[in-house]
């Protein structure tokens, strides 16, 4: 029967695991060492350089040497995480010809799969050699939270590297496999899984009869390790800017440098509670005057400098608890997944969260690419007794006329599933449609307004068209173009009343001219807006012309009284502090 083996395709490192009889084996590299460094290199004779070699070499070729190529692979070009790993990546990011991201190595354009084909290409050839045959087939995984698109490319980056993917497993869910497999167990447990450039976290009921079913499961795709080493990067580099004034950021070389030093101290204060980072000859200045740095990094240092990162992977947890429907008491085991989990401060964050300390029966780097292998292997053989159910990260939809999207399967819905949805046509006599399967955004990452969410785009386009074009009933006049925009008294929002007096529950505006920033309150007027914000729309008080008498007011002539009035009591300038006022909306 042919072999399956089974693949971690980490961030930082990779490793390749099968299994022999009952027992998953990691499988050594030519190096002797159980994970392969997930770094492409191409010299300058145009040879390609993987793994332990390629990270040897990073320092004298920094732009032709790609590091954590996992975070870019599946990602469109305008993507937030692109830009600002732009920012931090000491080779060159391009954008490709189909808004996609390409990575630049002396002169040629690669695609993020292709990069990521390079290292399954090492790892298979690890397995060949250490089994003695040719291998075809591999389960890979991804993590948890990837959305479509991600595991796609992931799954082309397997068939470029002449491997047939027979399953893309979840991160969490391969290393519960590892964890009960061949075990009598029936718990529930959580799998805080936290890379070097990835966040999952999943609860599973692991059954006595071999069935393991997510219960729920989510993340962040961009968080991890590597975040943690821009932390320290970013500290040595305000010292010793403060320092030389020099922007150690500026030079790709240096940076690789800070990089490499960042991630040694990381590893090191999680046995020692200080290190010393020293790199000599680091940069030098334009009278050629070679520049060092040393400096001493404790491990508190460290932990203040990420003590908001830890938190981030806590509120996940806590998503995941919610939507798992479970209190905290109920999970009965904790696994710890991923290098960074050997971090002190996570592992007291996760024990205080969880109320219990987490397992020490698994190894954090390996344990991944041991449950792909034992997943492979009940693909393939009949009579391994083995259920897996797991669920959709993400709530899938399609989008509907007006860019609505419309759901059809709830987040953490168990797989495999199907919804079916009866829909109408936008026009009459309309022949043909056009189909987009899209994903709801993570309540956690971005919540919308109620109001703004509910309410297709095209509504809410043309409900405010026609709040310009005819007034509330009790507003102030619509302002006027021929009104002076100089700076005037403004607040954020206010509350509307029928009285010229301002109401007493309206804070006191005061100038831009004299104030750096204006009070923020949220009154009723907001409240009943569609999707208004006090950041996005702005309320100006305006002074109403003093009240005349019933027998000598005259007759308005139409649209012009109002306008007229409040255009005349704003060029005189009147105090927003002694006169009476009534907000009137500004866009």
């Amino acid at each position: 029967m042919e072999r399956v083996i089974g693949i971690d395709l980490g961030t930082t490192n990779s490793c390749v695991s099968v299994l022999e009889g009952e027992t998953a084996t990691v499988i050594p590299n030519r190096g002797g060492y159980k994970t392969t460094p997930s770094i492409v290199a191409v010299t300058e004779a145009g040879k390609r350089l993987v793994g332990h070699i390629a990270k040897r070499q990073a320092i004298t070729n920094a732009e032709n040497t790609v590091y954590a190529a996992k975070r870019l692979i599946g990602r469109k070009w305008d993507s937030p995480q692109v830009k600002n790993a732009l920012m931090t990546s000491s080779y060159h990011i391009v954008e490709g010809p189909h808004d996609d991201v390409r990575i630049l190595l002396r002169g040629k354009s690669y695609s993020v799969p292709e990069i990521s084909s390079m290292i399954l290409q090492e790892m298979k050839l690890v397995a060949e050699e250490y089994l003695g045959e040719q291998v075809h087939k591999a389960v890979i995984t991804v993590p948890a939270y990837f959305n479509d698109n991600q595991r796609q490319a992931t799954k082309d980056a397997g068939a470029i590297a002449g491997l047939d993917v027979i399953r893309i497993i979840n991160e969490p869910t391969a290393a519960s496999l590892a964890y009960g497999f061949g075990k009598e167990l029936d718990r529930t447990v959580a799998v805080y899984d936290l890379g070097g450039g990835t966040f999952d976290i999943s609860i599973l009921e692991i059954g006595s009869h071999g069935v393991f079913k997510v219960i729920s499961t989510t993340g962040d795709t961009f968080l991890g390790g590597e975040d943690f080493d821009a932390r320290i990067i970013e500290w040595l580099v305000q010292n010793f800017h403060e320092e030389h004034g020099i922007d150690l950021r500026e030079d790709r070389m240096a940076l690789q440098r800070l990089r490499d030093a960042a991630e040694k101290a990381k590893c090191e204060l999680s046995a020692v509670t200080e290190t010393e980072i020293n790199l000599p000859f680091i940069i030098s200045t334009s009278n050629n005057e070679a520049l060092h740095l040393q400096r001493n990094i404790s491990r508190e240092v460290l932990e203040s400098l990420t003590a908001d990162l830890v938190e981030r992977t806590i509120d996940i947890c806590r998503q995941a608890i919610e939507d798992a429907r479970l209190e905290i008491d109920e999970v009965e085991d904790v696994l710890l997944v991923g290098g960074m989990t050997r971090m002190p401060a996570i592992q007291r964050a996760v024990a205080a969260f969880f109320q219990r300390a987490p397992s020490k029966g698994v190894h954090p780097d390996e344990v991944v690419a041991m449950g792909a292998a034992i997943q492979g292997a009940a693909l393939v053989e009949d009579h391994r007794q083995m259920l897996l159910l797991d669920v959709t990260p993400h709530a899938l939809g399609i989008m509907t006329f007006g860019s609505h999207f419309e759901e059809l399967i709830p987040q953490n819905t168990t797989v495999p599933t199907s919804q079916t949805k009866t829909f109408t046509t936008s026009r009459d006599n309309q022949t043909a449609v056009t189909r987009a399967t899209s994903r709801s955004r993570s309540p956690s990452r971005s919540t919308p307004t109620a109001s703004s969410a509910s309410t297709p785009r095209t509504w809410r386009r043309a409900r405010r068209s026609r709040s310009r074009s005819r007034p509330r009933a009790g507003s102030p006049p619509k302002r006027s173009s021929r009104w002076p925009r100089t700076p005037r008294s403004t607040c954020w929002s206010a509350a509307p009343t029928s009285s010229s007096r301002r109401p007493s529950s309206a804070p006191r505006c005061s100038s831009r001219a004299s104030s750096g920033s204006s009070p923020t309150w949220s009154g009723p007027w907001v409240e009943r807006t569609s999707g208004a914000t006090p950041s996005r729309r702005r309320a100006t008080w305006w002074t109403p012309p003093a009240p005349r008498s019933k027998a000598n007011k005259p007759r308005p002539s139409r649209g012009t009284s109002s306008s007229s009035s409040a255009r005349s009591a704003c060029s005189r300038g009147s105090s927003p502090d002694t006169e009476p006022r009534v907000p009137s909306l500004e866009r």
